[in-house]
């Protein structure tokens, strides 16, 4: 059974895909939690650090590289934390 909260980020994820390569630049992380996009960054190393000082638990959030939105199920973000 999917995760709800999963499942809800990557619904805002959807919302909003269309519009990424107008708003960051190519290769840039963005990172939905809370069904909404929370933060963004260059480097791939700051989004757990990010995600906890905001409250966010890593395992559910939907992390997406910018110019990569293809959508194959493998979600970035569960390579973050432990």
């Amino acid at each position: 059974m999917a995760n709800p909260e999963v499942e809800r980020n990557l619904e805002a994820y959807r919302r909003v895909k269309g519009d990424l390569d107008s708003l960051y630049p190519k290769g840039e992380f963005v990172v939905f939690a809370g069904g909404a996009l929370t933060t963004h960054t260059q480097r791939f190393e700051d989004i757990e650090e990010r995600l906890r000082l905001g409250g966010w638990n890593p395992r559910q959030c939907v992390v997406i590289r910018v110019g990569d939105e293809e959508e194959s199920g493998d979600i970035l973000g569960s390579s973050i934390g432990p």
